[in-house]
């Protein structure tokens, strides 16, 4: 671990080594409309530890807008702080109102790259209905079985002629690149304030249970209890 980074950015490495997956969606923008290319608008579906340091890294790959959604006001809040542009509260509004605020936003036009990052799959269909023609969608949030959810294949994937990038965890390389990049940025982003909730290994029940919750950020676990 860099000397510079604190253990409560530090225990982020492994989150943002999963943000590698914006990397894999570089490599397709050879292509003359896909993959993510500067300046591209970029909706974030779920603003939890997961979805924000992918804000963060988005905002350094040079997204031109970056739009975030979360069921939280105080995730929101920070999304704004890790670089989004513009926060939607699912809560509080509908999936049609939240499509037509994203084509709004584009002019019409849609997203350039949606990242699923809620572990939701009703959310998965909105995030296609929010890609433009020729857009790109990394799922990454539903890594464990949450259920079914109906897709219309030529509606929702044919005749938008979509991109769909599947990925689960984090390449083995991710390690050295996110704690360097976590170091530059250090002043950038709050990352420490990420960690809202430390318990003791012996309330590990607990501290699950919390890092489920919308009132939390990023939970760890300290050996000889909260610091």
């Amino acid at each position: 671990m860099p000397n510079s980074l604190s253990p409560r950015v530090a225990v982020l490495a492994e989150l943002m080594a999963c943000a590698a997956s914006l990397d894999k969606l570089k490599e397709f923008s050879s292509m003359s409309y896909e993959g993510f290319n500067s300046g591209d608008t970029v909706v974030v579906i779920g603003s939890g530890p997961l979805g924000l340091l992918h804000i963060a890294k988005a905002d350094m790959m040079g997204a031109g807008q970056i739009i975030a959604t979360d069921l939280s006001e105080s995730r929101l809040a920070f999304a704004k702080k890790m670089g989004a542009d513009v926060t939607i509260n699912v809560s509080t509004t509908a999936p049609e109102e939240r499509i037509d605020l994203v084509r709004e936003l584009t002019r019409g036009r849609g997203a350039d790259v949606v990242l699923h990052m809620a572990n939701r799959p009703a959310s998965f269909i909105e995030g296609i209905e929010m890609l433009k023609r020729g857009g790109m969608m990394l799922e990454m949030g539903v890594f464990a079985d949450t259920g079914d959810v109906a897709i219309n294949v030529h509606r929702h994937i044919c005749s938008k002629n979509i991109r769909l990038i599947g990925l689960t965890n984090h390449p083995s390389t991710g390690y050295g690149p996110a704690l360097a990049l976590m170091e530059r940025y250090a002043d950038r982003y709050p990352l420490e304030e990420m960690v809202s909730h430390e318990y003791a290994l012996e309330d590990v029940d607990t501290a699950m249970q919390m890092s489920m919750s919308t009132e939390s950020l990023k939970v760890v676990m300290t050996p000889n209890g909260p610091v």
